[in-house]
């Protein structure tokens, strides 16, 4: 095995190993949990294919394309974990509102998501990390409005996404220390780095987690309750 091109892949499968854990702790979940997976592991690699590969990074894959299978299974377990974890953490599980489900509304919200990064990139020729926040700043702002019993939620998903992902980043550099230079386009980034790892990914993974569980809530209609003790 090409061990350059396999540092992407062994990441995400220990990363992998965090939603596994969460998967089979929560039986409950997991409907949630696979269905958000397969949703953001498909945008992910569409994501990864029209911009973030471009001017973000670009990580060796497998097959040595310039996405792969490793940017399916990335965003599959970034889906998953991020639906789940503050129900985790705060021992809550997931029950439907009065009401109906508001499908339209998620459609909407998400077009409007990869309408920004679009326009953002390739008519205002943003880099598609700032194309990302301007979306994901125009979804934050419309969430809170559209469901502001989540605002805390999201503010705690958002930061414990930023520590839940360390390990997936750890695993690669303590294979190859340069792994950052190597697979980020630095010269497009701010180049400040925390712990090693550029600061645009953390931000990336504060939107991501602060957007997903409140988006997905309200599509499905869906609130916390504590769960029943044993």
């Amino acid at each position: 095995m090409d061990l350059p091109h396999s540092i992407y892949l062994i990441g995400v499968l220990v990363f992998g190993l965090i939603w596994l854990a969460m998967f089979t702790a929560r039986p409950d979940l997991r409907r949630h949990m696979l269905f958000m997976s397969l949703i953001v592991g498909a945008l992910a690699f569409i994501g990864g294919w029209l911009w973030f590969t471009y001017d973000w990074w670009h990580p060796l894959t497998l097959t040595g394309t310039r996405v792969g299978i490793e940017d399916f299974l990335l965003g599959f377990t970034n889906g998953g974990i991020a639906i789940a974890l503050s129900e985790i953490i705060f021992r809550r599980r997931l029950v439907n509102r009065p009401g109906h489900r508001h499908a339209l509304g998620f459609i909407l919200l998400w077009t409007l998501c990869l309408g920004a990064i679009a326009i953002c990139f390739w008519i205002f020729g943003m880099t598609s990390f700032w194309s990302f926040v301007v979306a994901a700043v125009i979804i934050a702002i419309s969430e809170t409005i559209l469901r502001p019993d989540l605002f805390i939620q999201a503010i705690i998903t958002g930061l414990v996404m930023m520590i839940v992902i360390l390990p997936f980043y750890y695993v690669m550099m303590a294979i190859q220390p340069d792994w950052v230079d190597q697979a980020y386009y630095l010269t497009h980034l701010t180049r400040i780095m925390i712990g090693g790892i550029p600061l645009e990914e953390f931000v990336f993974y504060f939107f991501l987690g602060f957007t997903l569980a409140p988006g997905y809530e309200y599509w499905q209609n869906l609130q916390a309750r504590k769960l029943r003790s044993r």
